[in-house]
C-alpha cells in the first residue's frame, strides 16, 4: 500500500467493479472507495499457515508471480479457493488480463500448483 500507484489503482478498480455490479443489478451495500484502506492491525499470514475460524479453516498458499508475498487461500471444508488477483484480472468488457509482475515462470508455476 506504500507504493504511490497502489492506492489510486485500488480506488479505480473498486469503482470499476462497483459500476459493473450495479449494471448487472447486483446489490452493492457500500459506495466505491474514496481512499485506500488502512492495513493497521492486519495479521500477516505465510505459506502453510492454517487458521481455524471455528468449524471452517483458511489454509494459506504462496501464489508467486503476481506480487511479492501474494497468497491464495483454500477453504477445505467447502472446497473453495480464493485467489484475489493472483491469477489475473477479469474485465467483462475486455476479457481476461494476466498479471505477473514478479515473473512469468513463477506465475505459470502458481497456475499449475493451484490447478493440482
Amino acid at each position: 500500500m506504500d507504493h504511490p500507484k497502489t492506492g489510486p489503482s485500488l480506488i479505480w478498480d473498486d469503482a470499476y467493479m462497483t459500476r459493473f455490479l450495479e449494471s448487472e443489478g447486483l446489490i452493492n451495500n457500500r459506495p466505491s472507495l474514496s481512499t485506500a484502506p488502512s492495513l493497521a492491525g492486519a495479521i500477516v499470514q505465510t505459506e502453510g499457515t492454517v487458521t481455524d475460524l471455528g468449524g471452517i479453516s483458511l489454509a494459506f498458499h504462496e501464489a508467486k508471480g503476481h506480487a511479492p508475498g501474494h497468497l491464495a487461500v483454500r477453504i477445505p471444508e467447502i472446497d473453495t479457493l480464493i485467489v484475489s488477483d493472483a491469477l489475473g484480472f477479469y474485465y467483462p468488457d475486455t476479457r481476461f488480463f494476466p498479471i505477473f509482475f514478479t515473473g512469468f515462470a513463477d506465475y505459470m508455476a502458481t497456475l499449475d500448483r493451484l490447478e493440482a
